[in-house]
């Protein structure tokens, strides 16, 4: 009967353990950002801080539908990465190969508060306010167009369509008022396409040729509703902890049950 006990304990423990390291293995999503396909075979520009500390990066297609993609490269300096999926986009933007001038018109798009607002893709529109960011960075200009949290990765679109920065950045707000004492307005960054396409020719990503005529308002919005895309960030539950240690990561976002099961299905 002792035997039996102690061989039940046993069992009762393998199997709580069992459990445990399941739910450390678990996926949970913490942040999104935003994406954007530049070639035809399925390559995506984003910023490296939207998948960086990512177990699991996710493309979020029309009709629910989820890719599993990979992180190519990153360049943390200039806060960019390219990542590579198992899809063909319906559209895809070309880089400038001039950058932006002072005052010139720039659309931005992107997925900004996805989990708060609606699912679909987001555009607003400003100037380049300044040819530099933060501290005289010439890899970046400055916009006044409304960049928002899940905006990061999207992309700053001129007249003609083509992409001229990646929205990387805004003052935050908060801290301003606390070290400062006033609140920073249409204060937002962008990565500089000449900054761009530097990094994805030396990973060997070929561009197409950039637009040299303007482009319609409707086209524009067809080609940012097909080639902008949603991208969400997956880690363990062990990893999310880790971070949640260092304050790296506040908390974990409200995703469905579905897209959970989707997205668990791509591991």
């Amino acid at each position: 009967r002792l035997i039996r006990e102690e061989k039940a304990r046993q069992a009762e423990a393998r199997a709580a353990a069992a459990e445990r390291k399941e739910a450390e293995t678990e996926i949970l999503p913490v942040s999104t950002g935003s994406a954007f396909a530049i070639t035809s075979t399925g390559h995506l520009l984003t910023n490296h801080h939207v998948v960086e500390d990512c177990e699991l990066v996710v493309l979020h297609l029309s009709g629910e539908r989820f890719e599993k993609t990979t992180v190519i490269a990153s360049d943390k300096t200039n806060d960019l990465s390219v990542l590579k999926a198992d899809y063909t986009p319906e559209d895809i933007f070309k880089i400038s190969t001039q950058n932006a001038v002072l005052l010139e018109d720039i659309v931005v798009a992107g997925f900004p508060l996805s989990d708060k607002l609606s699912s679909s893709v987001k555009v607003t529109k400003g100037v380049v306010s300044s040819l530099a960011g933060v501290d005289n960075d010439y890899s970046q200009i400055q916009i006044d167009a409304a960049i928002q949290p899940g905006s990061s990765g999207g992309p700053i679109i001129d007249s003609k369509g083509n992409v001229v920065a990646i929205a990387v950045s805004a003052l935050n707000k908060s801290t301003m008022l606390k070290r400062d004492n006033y609140i920073p307005e249409n204060t937002n960054f962008g990565v500089k396409a000449s900054t761009a396409r530097t990094f994805l020719e030396a990973n060997s990503i070929a561009l197409q040729p950039a637009n040299n005529a303007l482009l319609d308002r409707a086209k524009m919005a067809g080609v940012i509703q097909k080639a902008t895309h949603k991208v969400s960030c997956w880690i363990t539950r062990k990893k999310a902890r880790e971070l949640l240690a260092k304050a790296d990561r506040s908390k974990t976002i409200n995703v469905s049950p579905t897209m959970q099961r989707k997205v668990e299905a791509l591991q």
